[in-house]
């Protein structure tokens, strides 16, 4: 995980979570392979909340992963989303927008879930690797947000 300033948008690369430091309630954990998009979105007025690169083998017994793996349980829910009242000019290829109700955010999701039939564990870190790339540049592409938009 890297940590991330709320206010300026600062990260802190290699930094243990666990650690505590003068100011640490100032931070919030991002999935590191997507600090630089979270950064950049967040610097161009797209403020983010509770983004993730996905975790699929996050804390399961190595047993239990082979196992899902063999029957296409594991999804990896790799999204980005949006504080209340962001809104985007446009979607990068290959995801779709949705808007979770409950809690009034926007959603960019992948509209084909990575498939971990038969794969290895690398695999999915590679491809995480690619989404977050592809959507850095799709960020890269995007106009500052308005003046007055979160």
């Amino acid at each position: 995980m890297a940590l991330m300033h709320r206010k300026t948008f600062e990260l802190k690369r290699g930094s243990k979570t666990s650690v505590v430091f003068p100011g640490i309630e100032d931070y919030v954990e991002v999935d590191d392979s997507i600090a630089l998009l979270v950064q950049l979105l967040n610097r161009k007025g797209y403020h983010t909340h509770t983004c993730c690169s996905g975790h699929p083998f996050w804390d399961m017994p190595l047993a239990a992963i082979q196992h899902l793996s063999k029957t296409n349980a594991i999804k990896s829910e790799f999204g980005i989303n949006f504080q209340p009242g962001v809104s985007l000019p446009n979607v990068p290829d290959g995801f779709s927008l949705r808007k979770i109700e409950e809690v009034d955010i926007l959603n960019i999701y992948m509209e084909k879930p990575y498939d971990f039939t038969g794969k290895h564990e690398y695999n999915y870190m590679r491809y995480a690797l690619d989404v977050a790339e592809k959507l850095h540049e799709w960020a890269l592409g995007l106009p500052d947000a308005k003046a007055g938009q979160s």
